[in-house]
This record gives structure tokens, C-alpha cells and sequence, in this order.
């Protein structure tokens, strides 16, 4: 069966109205697939979603799951739909074939794929990430979790560009073929312990980036990070660590006021630390980790100094909020655990 064939003709259900929910519902029709899309909120609670979804022409219930899922061929499951729901238990309990939307879209990616994960930083080095390249004039587009969701912009990738792709574990946990040139793990705290059994459980998801990737392809690892230091990250591809405490033989770290890059057999001088932009240490990471994808990826020091240079950061993440009676407001709403906060 052609990837076209998986969607051509079948029909998909989707669980979830939400962004990308749609964002998958979307790109079926595009390719002629028909779409069902199910959601336990009432009606009267989707508006907007069901006139979308009436645009396309698209099935669709609301109110709950029912067993109209059993019927379609394959299943995409938005990422904040809990695995307990009685439905989603029985569809992996039949064995019907269940992908997130970031499985689906990369399906059609001609470019290709750098995917960033982690605890903290993902907006942050995924909007670096794409900055540091439209500085070098290589084409990429934004999106995952962050901006749009892969699939409504996966058709827009040519085949000499790249997605850079904030991924979730929620979005991991689905995956089956997704495999990212440049996979990024930037750190690992606890976080979303209301969803798995431990922490274990968390990270084996994080993990997950990694899983399809092959020996051509590049897993950026974070040298300080004393959970990702502990474990043996199974993967086929290359393992390549940047670092803000100490020299590295092969990657990018922090020497002196310097961040550092050694790829290649050739040592290169990126930018001074006190240039960056962006403050703060976990921020130095984040430009690490950027910079190291983007020598990977053949582009010049000097472009990657460009970007971190004048690279802003993103909107509510340590966002300067002005001074009010002698107080300076730093807005970061963005913070989503408690690790993010003392990150901050």
C-alpha cells in the first residue's frame, strides 16, 4: 500500500475536536480520505468545530465515544484524550490501528524533520531553531505544538526544507514510523505524573523521539541533565550532547564566555554567551542545543551568531513586562511545571 493509499478512499476516525484534532480532519480530506470525528463534549460547546467540520463535509458526534470508531479503518488520537477512556481502551484492545497526529502528517513530510522534546524549553528552542535557519536562508516551517499543528502544514514542506517540530509525549506515545533527522531531548523533570503510573512511564514516552531514527540521523542529547546522563537512550542514531558546564569532544558547549562548536573534526567559535539575546542559563542551553542542530545540519557559524544574536524569544516566556513604581514585571505565563518556574 502507497501513503496515498492509507488515506485515499478510507475512512479515518478522529478522537478530539481540538487543534489538531482539525488539523488532521483537514489533511484527510485533502487527500480523499472521510473523516469521522468524535468528541465527549456537548454540542453546543463546539460551535465552531462542527461548522468547520460541515465545510468538509465530514461525520462527526459529540456527547461522547461511540462504536461508529470500531468502524473505521485506522484511529488518530488528539493528544489530550486520556488513554482510560473506555472507548480508547477498547480500540487498542481490538487492535485497531491508532496514530497522533504528528504519525499521520509525517507520513507526506517531503522535507525533513527535526523534532524537540523535553521537559522545558520546547517553544522556546523550536522558534530558536526555526530563526537560526530562516537566518542561513533555508527553507523551514514552524509548528507541532507550538503555532500550527504538523499536519496543516506538512503539504507546504518542499523537499529542500525542514519541519522543526515541538513534539509532546502525548504525541509520541502514537507514533509508529515518525523518525526526525535531528531529534532533540533538551532536559527531563517530572511532569505530567496525572497521566502515567511514574515518572518512568514520562520519560520511556520522551524517549519515543528517538525509536525510528536511523544511523544517518542525529539525537541531541543534554550533557548535564543527570536523568538523560543515567539512561541509555535506545536508538540507531547518532548520539551527539551539548553542554553549558564543560568542554566536549564532539558537540557544542560553553568555554569561558564562548559557546563552542566541534563537529566534523573542526572546532568552531559561535557567538560570545554575553551576545545572546535570550537571557538566562537554561536559555544558553536552549541556544546550545539549536546551535549544534544547525551545524549538523551544514550551516555557518557566523549565520547561527545571526540568529542568536537577535532571535527575541517567544511571546509570555520570560517576556519583559515593563517597570511599574520601580518594579521591573517579567511576564511568564508560559511556565507549565513547577521545574519551568524555577527554570525562570
Amino acid at each position: 500500500m502507497t501513503i496515498q493509499e492509507r488515506i485515499k478512499g478510507r475512512k479515518v476516525g478522529i478522537i478530539g475536536m481540538a487543534r489538531t484534532g482539525l488539523a488532521a480532519a483537514r489533511l484527510i480530506h485533502r487527500l480523499g480520505g472521510r473523516v469521522f470525528v468524535s468528541d465527549s463534549k456537548k454540542e453546543e460547546q463546539l460551535a465552531p468545530q462542527i461548522a468547520l467540520l460541515k465545510e468538509l463535509g465530514a461525520e462527526y458526534e459529540t456527547g461522547g465515544h461511540t462504536e461508529k470508531l470500531l468502524r473505521c479503518d485506522f484511529i488518530i488520537l488528539s493528544p489530550g484524550v486520556p488513554k482510560s477512556v473506555p472507548l480508547v481502551k477498547r480500540i487498542y484492545e481490538e487492535g485497531l490501528p491508532a496514530f497522533s497526529e504528528i504519525e499521520l502528517a509525517s507520513w507526506f513530510c517531503k522535507g525533513k524533520i527535526i523534532a524537540i522534546t523535553g521537559s522545558n524549553g520546547k517553544t522556546t528552542t523550536t522558534s530558536l531553531m526555526g530563526a537560526v535557519l530562516k537566518s542561513a536562508g533555508v527553507k523551514n516551517v514552524v509548528c507541532g505544538n507550538i503555532g500550527h499543528p504538523f499536519a496543516d502544514v506538512v503539504l507546504d514542506i518542499p523537499s529542500d526544507g525542514y519541519a522543526v517540530v515541538e513534539v509532546s509525549n502525548f504525541q509520541l506515545e502514537d507514533i509508529e514510523e515518525f523518525a526526525p533527522h535531528i531529534a532533540m531531548i533538551l532536559n527531563l523533570t517530572p511532569d505530567h505524573l496525572d497521566r502515567y503510573d511514574n515518572f518512568e512511564g514520562y520519560k520511556k514516552a520522551k524517549y519515543r523521539v528517538a525509536e525510528n531514527q536511523q544511523p544517518s540521523d542525529f539525537l541531541i542529547l543534554n550533557a548535564d541533565d543527570t536523568v538523560i546522563e543515567k539512561n541509555n537512550i535506545a536508538t540507531r542514531a547518532q548520539k551527539i550532547y551539548f553542554s553549558t558546564a564543560r568542554s566536549l569532544p564532539i558537540g557544542v558547549f560553553q568555554r569561558g564566555q564562548m559557546l563552542i562548536g566541534s563537529v566534523g573534526g573542526k572546532e568552531y567559535e559561535i557567538i560570545e554567551t554575553g551576545k545572546i539575546r535570550i537571557p538566562g542559563p537554561h536559555n544558553l542551553q536552549n541556544a546550545a542545543a539549536a546551535a549544534l542542530a544547525a551545524l549538523l545540519i551544514g550551516i555557518a557559524p557566523n549565520q547561527i551568531a545571526e540568529a542568536l544574536a537577535t532571535f527575541p524569544g517567544v511571546a509570555h516566556r520570560m517576556e519583559d513586562a515593563g517597570i511599574v513604581a520601580g518594579i521591573r514585571f517579567i511576564n511568564d505565563s508560559k511556565a507549565t511545571n513547577v521545574d519551568s518556574v524555577c527554570y525562570a
